[in-house]
């Protein structure tokens, strides 16, 4: 069953846990589903990320404290690595 993922960072989506990654609510879900638009749905990290809210991702990095579903620093780490044999421009916005 296909599910979608994020338009804004790519990550699959779910609308089983608030507090993970790649959740969006049942009936925005469903809505774009049956209208063929789950490419235009943003997860809601990057919903509150694009309606100017702090959202920390990674734990211990400072800003707004939300519930589970932050990755740790090396979890950081072990996703961003294959960028090094990329060519790449990584922007860091603080």
């Amino acid at each position: 069953k296909e599910r979608g993922t994020c338009y804004g960072c790519g990550v699959g989506l779910q609308t089983v846990s608030a507090s993970a990654v790649g959740f969006v609510s049942e009936l925005d879900y469903e809505t774009k589903k049956k209208n063929k638009q789950l490419d235009l749905l943003l997860c809601s990290r990057c919903s509150n990320l694009s309606n100017g809210q702090m959202i920390n991702a990674v734990v211990g990095q400072g800003g707004q404290k939300i519930e589970s579903g932050l990755i740790t620093p090396e979890e950081l780490r072990e996703t961003l690595k294959d960028i090094r044999r990329k060519k790449a421009l990584v922007v860091k916005i603080v």
